[in-house]
């Protein structure tokens, strides 16, 4: 009997083990929200933090003028329907050394406890000197220089702290919250909170900003990252790169990817760290849109369409296809244009959209036009160009192909059938 009371012992405890590495790993599942609106004058407030024992100095000018180019990326990104107003804090010594505040570079080892105080005495040194709760994000601006995948400076150049790292999940329906930080007067502040340190570039700062603009709702993100969460906490070969990483559209949107080599198109200059703008899924996820500006086709259905170019333009910007809830298709034409200017073509783009997905897990999976150029090199359609000329899905119903530039930058499209998509191509 006691080699048999042994085989089941030991088969329970492999069965609760099973059982408990599934509950693990759907503990946080869940999808992505419904859009929302984020509209007009946004007031942020910017702490700069130093600690003691630290040479490390703020400096201010910089931090200004990144705010101010933040402010610039959002009003070009939203096409004018937000912008920012942005003031400044600081620089404010934190009671503790930096330490006992750092973090991991990886978003599943990140201590929440550290994040939550350095949130609380940031927000609790400003407040002698600004009303924190008239303010909708905060971005905190940790004073000492951080290198990317190392555990050097603070840990991590960026997160969103709320909704984010502030909060510890304790259920499939509570991945995300806005969570109430104490402050010492004894009220509470619950709005948008980003940690960035002092050489955290543009595309970090609106990455995070963007999270915290959208905030949470029933527990899911509406802005989610559109990279791969467990590549990024859990890197091959131990290499924090983002093309390791934003594997699922590359660099078509700064929540994919925050930063990209670019080289000037004029002038010969040397590759530089860009900062990309955003793709119409973010943009919707916002309310970034105008009326008229989001064209809905359904799968069957035979249309042209002229779509002008994401940034920049003004009348029809996206084609929508729905496929059924939270599922869709969005088309859309990017051109190497304004904060766009850095991506590595111009065309049409095809985004394959799933919101019942788990955020990090392929929200978003772009359609690559040219899989051999690597890294979504050369993601866009192009009209008569590609090694694939057209989309095309027969279990859908649906092709979609770029048919001709006009001079003015748009891009004229059709939606059709897998058998009418021939006629097209002539």
């Amino acid at each position: 009997m006691f080699p048999r009371v042994c085989y089941v012992a030991r088969r329970l405890v492999t069965l609760a083990v099973l059982i408990g590495l599934f509950l693990t790993r759907n503990a946080y599942a869940g999808g992505v929200a419904d859009p929302v609106a984020v509209l007009g004058p946004q007031r942020m407030l910017v702490i700069m933090v130093t600690f003691p024992g630290s040479d490390s100095v703020v400096p201010k000018e910089r931090i200004a003028e990144k705010a101010a180019l933040t402010g610039a990326y959002i009003e070009e990104v939203s096409g004018g329907m937000a912008r920012l107003e942005t003031t400044l804090a600081g620089p404010y010594q934190l009671p503790a050394p930096l330490k006992e505040y750092s973090i991991l570079p990886y978003n599943a080892k990140v201590d929440k406890a550290r994040v939550n105080r350095l949130v609380r005495d940031a927000l609790n040194a400003a407040r002698q000197d600004h009303d924190i709760l008239s303010f909708q994000q905060i971005w905190i601006s940790v004073g000492v220089w951080t290198r990317a995948g190392t555990e050097t400076g603070y840990g991590m150049i960026c997160l969103s702290a709320n909704p984010g790292f502030l909060h510890q999940p304790t259920s499939t329906r509570d991945r995300f919250r806005m969570k109430a930080v104490p402050l010492a007067d004894g009220r509470s502040y619950s709005g948008g909170i980003i940690i960035n340190t002092e050489n955290a570039m543009l595309g970090h700062v609106v990455h995070d900003l963007m999270h915290a603009m959208g905030g949470a709702v029933a527990g899911e993100r509406p802005v989610p990252c559109l990279y791969n969460h467990y590549l990024q906490s859990y890197p091959p070969g131990g290499k924090l790169e983002y093309r390791n990483f934003a594997v699922h559209m590359g660099p078509w949107d700064v929540m994919s990817q925050h930063l990209m080599l670019s080289r000037q198109a004029e002038g010969g200059e040397e590759p530089r760290l860009a900062t990309m703008g955003i793709s119409s899924f973010t943009r919707m996820q916002l309310g970034w849109f105008r009326p008229g500006q989001v064209v809905t086709v359904h799968p069957g259905e035979t249309r042209e369409i002229t779509l002008e170019p994401l940034i920049g333009g003004e009348k029809e910007l996206v084609v929508m296809i729905p496929l059924g809830k939270r599922r869709y298709i969005l088309v859309e034409n990017r051109r190497k244009t304004g904060v766009d200017s850095p991506l590595p073509n111009s065309g049409m783009l095809v985004l394959l959209v799933d919101r019942s997905r788990e955020e990090g897990d392929g929200t978003v999976n772009l359609v690559n036009a040219n899989p051999t150029k690597p890294h979504f090199g050369g993601a866009a359609f192009i009209p008569g160009r590609g090694e694939r000329r057209y989309f095309e899905d027969k279990a859908l119903n649906i092709a979609i192909a770029p048919l001709a530039f006009e001079d003015s930058g748009a891009l004229r499209i059709v939606v059709t059938t897998p058998s009418g998509i021939q006629q097209y191509l002539q």
